[in-house]
């Protein structure tokens, strides 16, 4: 039987996407020698925007939970495979595009702008590649954040989804010493992630970012357990309950308040959402809000060739304008235009490569790839 829609929660994807490529044009302003768009000091508001990707991994529990849970009560070779094959159609052939179009963008500078590949060639190291090629680029990459920057977050969710799969199992098996086992590594590693690096926060990529993963989608795991018992439905179903989590979100952000708690208020907000039927499911609903949802996920891969883009455009300009920084004006349109940009390749991309290459995967059977395989060997 297939599960309902929840499309209340497809918006806050694309809202999740969208901050966070605002987050990280901040920060390459920043790594560019200009100051932020919002100083840190009156708003942590953009600097907090890293805590979106935490959001996505939360909600990625919640949904994978709701739409493949069940599925694990007859559990075999089949629905493994099942499981694991769709996850894969969902996110390598887009992870794989955006790989060699970051090897295109870098050949193309080492031919046409040779300094430029020269000043900025640690960001494409050739060992670094084959780390990404394998979802290698979560485990410690020595080479820190290289190629398609974001991918090491894909990388964390593709591991988590293998690790996950015991545990859809032991739901029906064990449910209470399951969701008792998450409970505490959800809770556990939340604790301890912001005291494993110098940043004291949650904003761990590729040294603990497979940790910071699997702790949020363990979260995600329990606020779904808590949705399908309705747990708390009166009062969170309410609009007003939905719209002061939000509010508490962006004042968690401006004011900096610990990761942590940001995090938790994260899980209610999901929960709230997905109870709502309310104005705000109906607003969710509207074409927009539904659009920037549907292409979150290449809008979020393609950021970092729009970003590379900038970022090397601004250290051109800086080096041929010496002592003239561009105003806050010029950067927000330049912000504006780059996520233009990256919406029209994002839509492109969903329209034209995501879906399409998606469903077929998802349509070839591991019966049809081994006759093929054994054809290919005659």
């Amino acid at each position: 039987m297939k599960k309902a829609y929840l499309g209340t929660l497809t918006p806050l994807r694309g809202l999740a996407a969208i901050w966070v490529v605002i987050y990280h044009f901040d920060e390459v302003t920043s790594f560019a020698g200009l100051p932020h768009l919002i100083s840190r000091e009156s708003s942590m508001i953009l600097g907090k925007g890293y805590l979106w990707v935490d959001f996505f991994f939360i909600l990625s529990g919640f949904v994978i939970t709701h739409v493949y849970a069940d599925k694990f009560k007859v559990f075999g070779l089949d629905t493994i495979t099942s499981f694991i094959k769709a996850r894969f159609a969902r996110l390598y052939p887009l992870h794989l595009l955006l790989l060699f179009l970051h090897l295109i963008f870098f050949g193309s500078l080492l031919v046409l702008a040779p300094k430029t590949a020269s000043d900025f060639g640690f960001l494409f190291p050739q060992d670094g590649f084959w780390l990404h090629l394998v979802f290698g680029e979560t485990f410690g990459n020595p080479n820190g954040l290289s190629w398609n920057m974001p991918a090491w977050s894909i990388g964390a969710e593709w591991w988590t989804y293998l690790i996950m799969v015991p545990v859809f199992v032991w739901l029906f098996k064990k449910r209470n010493l399951t969701l008792a086992a998450l409970s505490i590594v959800g809770v556990t590693l939340l604790v301890l992630i912001p005291g494993w690096h110098d940043k004291g926060n949650m904003d761990t990529t590729w040294e603990f970012g497979l940790f910071r993963c699997i702790s949020e989608f363990s979260i995600g795991i329990l606020v779904y357990q808590a949705f399908k018992s309705r747990i708390g439905r009166g009062f969170f179903q309410k609009d007003a309950v939905g719209v002061g989590l939000l509010t508490m979100v962006v004042a968690c952000m401006h004011y900096g308040v610990e990761d942590i708690f940001t995090v938790g208020v994260f899980a209610f907000v999901i929960l709230s959402l997905a109870y709502n039927k309310g104005m705000l499911n109906r607003l969710a609903t509207y074409r927009a809000p539904q659009f920037f949802g549907d292409i979150s996920f290449s809008l979020y891969m393609f950021q970092a060739l729009w970003l590379y883009g900038y970022w090397m455009g601004i250290q051109y300009w800086m080096s041929t304008h010496p002592g003239e920084a561009p105003g806050t004006m010029m950067l927000l349109m330049l912000m504006i235009f780059m996520l233009i940009g990256n919406s029209l390749s994002a839509w492109l991309s969903f329209r034209f490569f995501e879906q399409p290459a998606r469903i077929w995967i998802r349509s070839i059977s591991f019966k049809q790839i081994r006759s093929r395989l054994s054809y290919a060997r005659r």
